[in-house]
């Protein structure tokens, strides 16, 4: 073989040798650009995944705060109100969420920004409504005492009335004078007692009124009133009436005495019928309202 054969055959060698360097730097370097494509498409799935998941979990504890407000409940129709608005900005946002994509990773952090502002706005609300409602329990609690011991003050109250009207009654009628040594005689018309019913003109009523010091001085009328023994009584007038028990009732005499506190004595006297029927009459005396003596004779 000749010089020049061998260095053709030379040039060749080296020629093919290069080309197999290049091909194998190539493929080298095909093999790492595949590696980097296949490390940004796993991060790329891996992000996606952790986007697909922010969103889920937005969109849950959205509706779990939507349900919290529904809970929310008081008596404060501005706070209710403004409850009510909150509520809607987080059914607004949902949907805006439900139609997001994932792969829009800047939206999907957005609304998780967003989801931790409404998660402050809701801490305030419920500590705004636990403080109202532990107030109104406490005002409601008060109240109720304040009803209970209003009435057992408007308990008190009536008792006190009731012992004061029992009082007063007994006051009044203690300071009412009765009337004792009360006798009743029938008089015929020579003014002498007897008991025979054909010959009494006029009946006799005398009396003591007690000494009484609570007793109120001055001019005291005094009412006689004397029933047959068929409870009819005695009267001159069907006009001479006085008050008694809530009505007017006839009376047969009457008599005015000065009264000073002291014992004080007097009689008055019942015009008879011209026939008195015979049997047992009974005799009344009243004062002020109060019968103050009362008592029975026979006339034969």
């Amino acid at each position: 073989m000749s010089t020049q054969e061998n260095n053709q055959g030379s040039t060749r060698g080296k020629l093919m040798a290069a080309g197999l360097v290049l091909l194998g730097i190539l493929a080298v370097w095909l093999l790492i650009d595949r590696s980097r494509q296949t490390q940004k498409v796993d991060e790329l799935v891996l992000k996606l995944e952790e986007s697909f998941d922010q969103k889920s979990q937005v969109q849950g504890e959205l509706e779990a705060m939507l349900q919290q407000y529904d809970a929310l409940r008081t008596d404060n129709d501005t706070l209710n109100a403004s409850i009510a608005a909150q509520q809607e900005r987080i059914q607004a946002l949902m949907v805006e969420v439900e139609q997001a994509k994932a792969s829009n990773f800047a939206k999907i952090e957005e609304y998780r920004r967003e989801l931790e502002t409404l998660r402050r706005i809701t801490r305030g609300y419920v500590e705004q409504v636990d403080s109202l409602n532990q107030l109104a329990q406490v005002l409601r609690s008060e109240n109720q005492e304040l009803q209970q011991d209003l009435s057992r003050q408007t308990s008190l109250v009536r008792r006190i009335s009731t012992e004061a009207d029992s009082l007063n009654q007994r006051l009044g009628e203690a300071a009412i004078p009765y009337a004792r040594s009360f006798t009743v005689t029938g008089l015929n018309e020579n003014d002498r007692p007897t008991d025979k019913a054909a010959k009494v003109v006029k009946v006799q009523v005398c009396f003591t009124l007690s000494a009484n010091a609570v007793a109120r001085h001055g001019l005291k009328e005094i009412f006689v009133r004397v029933a047959d023994p068929n409870e009819e009584v005695l009267f001159v007038s069907l006009s001479d009436l006085f008050e008694f028990g809530g009505e007017s009732i006839i009376y047969s005499a009457k008599r005015n005495i000065q009264y000073d506190g002291q014992e004080a004595q007097a009689c008055v006297f019942v015009r008879a019928r011209p026939v008195m029927p015979l049997g047992t009459y009974r005799a009344q005396l009243y004062l002020e309202g109060k019968v103050i003596g009362s008592t029975t004779f026979q006339l034969l």
